[in-house]
This record gives C-alpha cells, structure tokens and sequence, in this order.
C-alpha cells in the first residue's frame, strides 16, 4: 500500500471505513487507496461501487463508517512491492517545531531500518493505551501545538504519561474524510489505560475544536450529528446517500445514531 498507520491491528474494512492514516505531505489516508467496492445495503441490494459503476456513491462509499451497508470486497490502488529505508532521529522539541519542512535533522538516525513496508513503518504496543487524535487545517498546526504544550505543561503533566503524535495527511475529496478538502495536521494524545485519561483529553478537545479539528472517527471523542454537521462540507451528501441505502435505519446502531442522526 501506498502508506500505513501507526499500528496495524485493523482490517481493511475497519481501517478505510474510519479514514485511518499514516503520514506524510504527499500521502492520503488509506480510504484514498480504496478504488471500488462491493456492499450490501440495508434493503439487501448488492452494490458494485467504482469509477465505473455508480460513481457517484464512490465518495461516500470510500469512507462510510459501516452506515451505507456491509462491505463484502474492496479494490485497493497498489504499488509493485518495494523495501523502504527508514531512519528516525531524537530532536529538541523547538527545533523539530523550527524545520517542520525539512526532510530529517543532521546527525546520527536512532533508528535505521531497511525492510517491506509493513514491517517498517508500524510499531508494535505492549501496552494497552486510550487515545484521541483530531485533524487540523494544517496552518492552524503551530497555534493549536502551542495551546497544547502549554496545557500539558501546566495542567496535565503529572498524568500525561505519554508522548504527543504529530502527524500530516495530504487533502482529499471524500466526503466523510477528516482531510476533505484541506492540507491536515493531526494531533494525537495518549495514555496508558491504567491512568486517568478523561480529563486530560476532554480538555485537549477543546483546544482541538476551537482549531477547526476534525475528531478521529475510530478513536475517543465526544462529538455527535449536530456539531460534526458543520465540520463536513459535504455532510449533507452523505448523509442523502445513507438514507438511499438504508431507509429502515438498519445498520444506524446506537452509536452511529449518534454520530450521523441529528435528533
């Protein structure tokens, strides 16, 4: 695949659903790298979605939190395998903030690593850990990490018990994308699941609101219909396409009510 997240312990269908991500300025989530699918909808048609057939349900289908159907295949746009080199380097915070642009600081890598992509770009967790990461309009990065480190710093620091994850997704034209339409800088804060995390992240999320964040669709938040609405350009299409494939409310659970029905 083109790129991978973080970690690798999801399937296909739950990693595109949810627009997981990895990183890098010319790379899109890995719903980018869905071409086609095959769904079951909620009257029990069986649709083929692709640029050819019912193109037009390609942008909702791509990244559709299970609520258009059950998804029984997906096409994805592939590379010939190759080895990526990857090398890692320890920065002072400020610096790193200073040469966002560059490719890598001078020095020695910590980590220098030859290998298939999928070996060398997840890591893998020993420990379990609860999560929130929102998507930022990339130019309000350097104000919203500012607001975060000051946080951290004077509220949070004796709980915060791991690092931040700074990292960028190239824009897209999926509807329910957290990169729809703008260049992304996501922020994610982590904690181990055995130390309180609630307070902490509900005050993250509000740094992360007030910037234009997008909340993550696989991870913590507390957003439902009524203030995701406004964050999605294309809300409305989705939710025309939803009602289409699914006018019963089928595969509309409790918590997807939550996240698409503005009741």
């Amino acid at each position: 695949m083109d790129n991978l997240g973080d970690v690798d312990y999801q399937s296909i269908a739950g990693a595109t659903a949810t627009g997981t991500h990895g990183t890098g300025l010319g790379f899109g989530n890995l719903s980018t790298q869905l071409t086609g699918v095959r769904l079951v909808t909620g009257t029990g048609e069986v649709l083929e979605i692709d640029a050819e057939r019912n193109p037009d349900l390609l942008p909702a289908a791509r990244l559709s939190l299970g609520a258009l159907g059950v998804v029984t295949q997906v096409t994805l746009d592939v590379q010939p395998r190759y080895d990526l080199h990857r090398r890692s380097w320890c920065a002072r915070l400020d610096w790193t903030l200073d040469h966002l642009a560059e490719r890598a600081p001078a020095g020695t890598p910590r980590r220098d690593q030859v290998g298939p992509t999928h070996r060398t770009i997840p890591r893998h967790r020993e420990l379990r850990f609860e999560e929130i990461e929102y998507m930022l309009p990339a130019e309000a990065f350097p104000a919203c990490f500012a607001e975060v480190r000051r946080r951290v710093r004077e509220r949070h620091r004796r709980v915060a018990g791991w690092r931040v994850l700074v990292r960028t997704i190239a824009p897209d034209d999926i509807w329910l994308s957290t990169a729809y339409g703008r260049p992304t800088t996501t922020i994610a804060c982590l904690q181990n699941t055995s130390l309180p995390h609630e307070e902490y992240f509900h005050d993250m999320a509000a740094v992360f609101r007030h910037h234009g964040g997008r909340p993550h669709w696989g991870k913590k938040h507390w957003l439902g219909a009524r203030e995701l609405r406004p964050r999605y350009p294309r809300w409305d299409d989705f939710q025309a396409v939803r009602r289409r494939l699914d006018p019963d409310g089928v595969f509309l659970a409790p918590d997807l009510a939550r996240l698409l029905a503005e009741s």
